[in-house]
């Protein structure tokens, strides 16, 4: 049977309990302490302004910190900052989806970022499609092939390797 959750806040002064979730299914009570909600509300410098994160409910906020402090996401968010053709991305917030731990290090993350592609010419505004993995000096490769025989149909190779 699925879990389901219900989250109730309740507010019991500083330094005291701040919230707590209430699990049905199990019957489980967890206090969350003021620590770890202040944990739990993560954000990082884009531009000279702050962007809030938010994260998934199988992320934990130590895992979350982890994730912003990684070089993967460093990398990401010096690539977002640079100015192009006089375009430039705008972070409004990012949501961590998943985090992949090789060891005692981040290795793989897959974020949510809300963006926006921003003409400084124009001032024009498009939203861009948010999904991102983020690897770091991993490599890939996807050969596509296209069948004339067949009216272009298209062919993906997939390769297993064990490691």
């Amino acid at each position: 049977m699925a879990c389901a959750a219900t989250f109730t806040r309740c507010l019991f002064g500083a330094g005291k309990r701040l919230a707590h979730v209430n699990y049905i299914a199990n019957c489980r009570l967890r206090y969350l302490t003021v620590q770890e909600r202040m944990a739990s509300e993560l954000s990082f410098s884009f531009r000279n302004r702050v962007v809030p994160v938010t994260f998934s409910p199988s992320v934990s906020p130590a895992l979350a910190q982890s994730a912003l402090d990684s070089e993967v996401f460093k990398t990401w968010c010096r690539r977002c900052e640079v100015e192009k053709d006089g375009k430039r991305i705008e972070l409004e917030s990012v949501e961590i989806q998943n985090v992949d731990m090789f060891g005692p290090r981040v290795g793989f993350v897959k974020i949510k970022a809300d963006s926006t592609l921003v003409d400084g010419i124009t001032h024009h505004q498009h939203r861009l499609p948010g999904i991102c993995f983020l690897r770091g000096g991993a490599v890939t490769i996807l050969v596509v092939l296209i069948c004339e025989e067949l009216d272009g149909q298209v062919f993906s190779v997939l390769v297993d390797q064990p490691r």
